[in-house]
């Protein structure tokens, strides 16, 4: 009786288990996978390759006017925010199983980075 009921238990924990990771799949949203990505790549980054938010050449830098330092970190922080309020977007949007909205903002803060995801 001791081995059977050692078996019952095995098959217990294993449908549990089993159970458990069937759950887990089923809340990750549509892009979970591809934020984990951008976090995973945003984190081990940490100012040593250069990812992060990007913004486009102003007209005064094709004048070959150079920036102040003011306004270098103005266009640094207003970057950021677009970054963050991006990847917010993405993750409200993975959260609510809505893949079109949630690829939308996950393109764009791939834009705003430069990163490259897998799909």
């Amino acid at each position: 009786m001791n081995g059977l009921h050692t078996r019952v238990v095995r098959v217990g924990l294993a449908l549990c288990v089993l159970q458990g990771a069937t759950i887990a799949a089923a809340a990750a949203g549509p892009c979970s996978a591809q934020i984990e990505q951008i976090d995973k790549a945003l984190s081990q980054d940490a100012g040593r390759w250069n990812i992060g938010p990007t913004g486009q050449q102003t007209t005064a830098a094709q004048r070959h006017v150079q920036p102040t330092p003011q306004s270098v970190e103005q266009a640094q922080q207003s970057a950021r925010e677009r970054l963050h309020a991006a990847l917010a977007r993405a993750r409200s949007l993975d959260a609510a199983g809505d893949a079109n909205g949630c690829a939308k903002a996950v393109e764009e803060v791939r834009l705003l980075t430069g990163l490259q995801l897998i799909r």
